[in-house]
């Protein structure tokens, strides 16, 4: 008989706790944020800030001051033909913006392209003309939403956290941040460049992501990028793309159009699996370590494609399984180590040019006893 009151203080306590937070804050209204000739509404003080009511117009909110908190309470920031950005933050830091939509809006959703070490949580914007959501360095981003923005989906500068987030059907990149961000646990579907890309020349890391029907690669990164636990699936550039230095683990990439994974010089390609895309599963070139993945049905749909491919030379290709694909193990140069693996049911099992230090092929029978540890197989 205690429980339904004891429910009924606990909603009238948390009822008195919401009012008395939103009491604390500053509304954003004509009165105490005037606006100017490009803002409806101008926050030029530090402060708790919020929103009462649905912003409709041609210019939103402008932030033109340090340590801002700026909560939508939930409602709608919606731009008009002709509008700048819903949310401009102008060259200021340690800014906060919540709980609310950016929609419609005829340059960014939100533009914090200039303000960094700040943090953008549970907003979605879509339809704007330019990026859903742009930040600067040393920001972080939570649980939000870009859809059908017609450039970005979300992006910014260095060194930004990106967690939980939805980026999809976008005009172009789903993700595109610079170099030191992390994005986990995030989704890019439909969008019209690579899912989650990077603008700068070195460093992404991208853990338990997934990157789904993009017109680009999935996931590319440049040099020194970390993939871990993600998908490239289905997209139409290729599943995932690394540059030197990189390592990809424990992804699958797969229906690709385009090859699954491809990792340049100096990088580590293990525990993956990449199956029934258009070109190779794997393809490294220099200096690479391909071990302990597995590589089913690529060249698939009238492409041509092997399980794994090395390019190029001083490779090492260890304990792969590799099976009905067009080629099971394909070395073009000189120079690669090539052991332990299994190539099975392939149009060619093994092609490896001269000059390769390689194991012995085996067909082992029923009751085989191994006597060559190194071997590579085939059954």
């Amino acid at each position: 008989m205690k429980a339904p009151h004891i429910s009924s203080v606990v909603i009238v306590l948390i009822s008195l706790l919401t009012c008395a937070a939103q009491a604390t804050c500053i509304e954003v209204n004509s009165v105490n944020t005037p606006g100017d000739a490009t803002a409806s509404f101008v926050i030029s003080q530090p402060g708790s800030y919020c929103v009462a009511n649905n912003i409709v117009g041609k210019s939103g909110i402008r932030i033109d001051a340090d340590s801002v908190t700026l909560d939508l309470g939930g409602f709608a920031m919606l731009g008009v033909g002709g509008s700048l950005s819903g949310v401009l933050v102008n060259s200021h830091i340690h800014i906060v913006v919540r709980n609310g939509s950016v929609s419609g809006w005829g340059i960014d959703g939100l533009d914090g392209s200039t303000a960094g070490l700040a943090r953008i949580e549970d907003l979605r914007a879509d339809a704007n003309t330019g990026a859903g959501i742009s930040i600067n360095s040393g920001s972080q981003v939570n649980n939000c939403v870009a859809a059908q923005n017609g450039g970005v989906g979300m992006g910014g500068s260095n060194d930004v956290l990106v967690t939980g987030c939805v980026s999809s059907l976008n005009g172009s990149h789903g993700f595109q941040f610079g170099g030191g961000s992390i994005l986990k646990s995030c989704l890019a579907y439909n969008n019209g460049g690579a899912g989650i890309t990077t603008s700068s020349v070195s460093s992404l890391t991208v853990i338990d992501c997934n990157a789904h029907f993009n017109t680009g690669f999935g996931i590319a990164g440049p040099k020194r990028t970390f993939v871990t636990g993600s998908t490239g699936e289905e997209n139409r550039g290729g599943g995932i793309s690394v540059g030197g230095s990189s390592t990809v683990s424990n992804c699958n990439a797969s229906g690709n159009s385009g090859v699954g994974i491809i990792a340049s010089v100096g990088s580590a390609v293990t525990g993956c699996t990449a199956s029934g895309n258009t070109v190779d599963g794997i393809q490294v070139d220099n200096l690479a370590r391909v071990e302990g993945n597995t590589c089913q049905g690529n060249g698939a749909g009238g492409g041509d494609g092997a399980g794994v491919h090395a390019t190029g030379r001083i490779n090492r290709i260890d304990g792969n399984m590799s099976t009905q694909n067009d080629r099971g193990i394909d070395i073009d140069a000189g120079g690669n180590f090539v052991v332990r693996n299994d190539a099975s049911n392939n149009t060619t099992n093994y092609d490896v040019v001269a000059g390769n230090t390689n194991a012995n092929v085996e067909t082992p029978g029923a009751n085989f006893v191994l006597t060559r540890p190194w071997a590579n197989f085939i059954h």
